[in-house]
């Protein structure tokens, strides 16, 4: 059943035509209604693919050897900016 559906459901909720946050935590209860995403087979896709990515990024961030500089200014020269803007390039891989 579609979340526009279950949301709506004055059997289910009081004042569901109403933008009322507080019912969520007044009524605990309620939670099991919602689902933004569904359930079951015809779940979203979304947090799934959002796991994945992240693993992903945060796999390719590990594979960098990162350190901070001796001489802090030097990150502010114009070489290194536009080189950073250019390429997205931290440094070299291991």
């Amino acid at each position: 059943m579609s979340n526009h559906f279950v949301l709506r459901n004055p059997n289910a909720f009081l004042r569901p035509l109403e933008f009322w946050p507080e019912r969520w935590e007044t009524n605990p209860e309620l939670e099991r209604y919602l689902v933004p995403f569904s359930k079951g087979s015809q779940a979203c896709l979304g947090p799934d693919m959002a796991h994945c990515w992240l693993n992903l990024v945060l796999a390719t961030v590990r594979r960098f050897r990162w350190s901070c500089t001796k001489h802090p200014k030097t990150i502010w020269q114009r070489r290194w900016v536009r080189r950073a803007h250019e390429h997205m390039n931290p440094g070299p891989v291991d």
